[in-house]
C-alpha cells in the first residue's frame, strides 16, 4: 500500500454511515458504467470530498458508485462524482448521496496474484499423490473460493487440497478447498477453480481477513460474483 500523509483530527468528520467519510488509508472500489472496476486508496477526506490515490486501473471521471471496505463494519456504498486531480495519480471524489449499507464484502472477488503454497490432502482417482506440494498463485479471491494458476500436472476435479493462506501482514493458516474447475493452457499451465470447505466459522473469518488485506495492498480490480 502506498504511504499517505497523515490526516489531522480536524479533517475527520463523524464516521456515521449517513455523513461520515472513510479515513486515510481506506480502500474504495469505484464502479462506473462501461469502465473496468477500479480500486483507490483514500489519501485525505474532508466535508463531502475525498482525494484518493489511483491504482493500476484508470478511474474514469463523472458519476460512479463507490464501496467502502472496512473489516470492522458492513460494506458501505454511495454515489460520487469523480474529477481528475492535477497529479495524474490522484482523483477527487465528491459524495452525491448518503452512505448506505451493502453486504457486498463477502461476494466481492479481488484480483490478487499472490503465492499460496498448498498440498494435496485427498485424491479422487489417484490422479496425484497425497501430500504433493502445489505451488499455487492466487489470481483472485473471495470468501467462498479462489482461482489459482499452477504449472505442471494439475489436480483432478474433486481433489481436496490444503492451502497455506496468508499474506505478508496476515499469518498463514490452513484452509481446505476442493477443485471444482480446471482450465488448461499451453506449456503445462492451468488455472484451477477452488471452492473452500470450511469446518469452522473462524476459517471463513480468516479468508475474509486475507482477502481484505490483499484488497488494501492494491488489488487490480474487484468484480461481483
Amino acid at each position: 500500500m502506498p504511504d499517505h500523509d497523515p490526516v489531522s483530527m480536524s479533517d475527520q468528520p463523524d464516521l456515521a454511515p449517513s455523513t461520515g467519510l472513510p479515513p486515510a488509508g481506506s480502500t474504495l472500489m469505484v464502479a462506473a458504467t462501461d469502465a473496468p472496476t477500479a480500486t483507490v486508496v483514500v489519501e485525505r477526506a474532508i466535508d463531502d470530498h475525498v482525494v484518493a490515490v489511483v491504482g493500476a486501473v484508470r478511474v474514469p471521471t463523472g458519476a460512479a458508485t463507490v464501496r467502502w471496505f472496512d473489516p470492522a463494519q458492513a460494506t458501505l456504498e454511495a454515489e460520487v462524482v469523480i474529477t481528475e486531480g492535477a497529479d495524474p495519480t490522484r482523483v477527487h471524489l465528491r459524495l452525491s448521496s448518503p452512505w448506505r449499507d451493502t453486504d457486498g464484502r463477502r461476494s466481492q472477488r479481488f484480483e490478487a496474484r499472490y503465492p499460496m503454497p498448498s498440498h494435496v490432502l485427498q485424491t479422487v482417482d489417484n490422479y496425484l499423490v497425497p501430500n504433493l506440494r502445489l505451488d499455487l498463485v492466487c489470481l483472485d479471491l473471495s470468501t467462498t473460493g479462489m482461482r489459482a494458476a499452477y504449472h505442471g500436472r494439475p489436480p483432478g476435479l474433486g481433489e481436496l487440497i490444503e492451502i497455506a493462506m496468508g499474506t505478508a501482514n496476515v499469518r498463514p493458516k490452513p484452509v481446505m478447498a476442493r477443485v471444482t474447475r480446471i482450465d488448461l493452457f499451453p506449456f503445462r499451465r492451468s488455472e484451477l477453480g477452488l471452492t473452500f470447505v470450511f469446518d469452522a466459522s473462524r476459517e471463513r473469518r480468516h479468508v475474509m481477513t486475507v482477502r481484505d488485506d490483499l484488497a488494501a495492498r492494491g488489488s487490480i480490480r474487484a468484480t461481483a460474483v
